[in-house]
């Protein structure tokens, strides 16, 4: 588990927001755990991003120095069939958290 947490940290470190000087202090991270797909070199990062500033906080894309490729995805069910589509922006408005979890939004 340790492991997981340590390869999930620079994909978190990495997020980029909009005013990110300012707004980045106010971005608060929780929570954050990492589930790898057994024989894949693809895995997924859920966490909890709360907005304790007082203005909306636009996510627009996620990095990470470990993955070759990392995005915000969002699963949903749609007639009957789960689908995963790439979501480009996350707006968090002040005092709103936003949870990254199994089933709905991940990295």
């Amino acid at each position: 588990m340790r492991k997981l947490l340590a390869a999930a940290w620079p994909c978190l470190a990495m997020l980029a927001v909009c005013d990110a000087a300012e707004l980045a202090t106010a971005l608060v991270v929780k929570d954050a755990w990492m589930r790898v797909t057994p024989g894949s070199d693809v895995a997924a990062v859920y966490l909890s991003l709360r907005n304790a500033g007082l203005r909306p906080i636009i996510v627009v894309g996620v990095q990470s120095s470990i993955a070759g490729h990392s995005m915000m995805h969002e699963t949903s069910l749609v007639n009957g069939q789960f689908q995963m589509r790439m979501r480009d922006r996350i707006v968090i408005a002040p005092g709103q958290t936003v949870s990254f979890a199994p089933g709905g939004l991940h990295i």
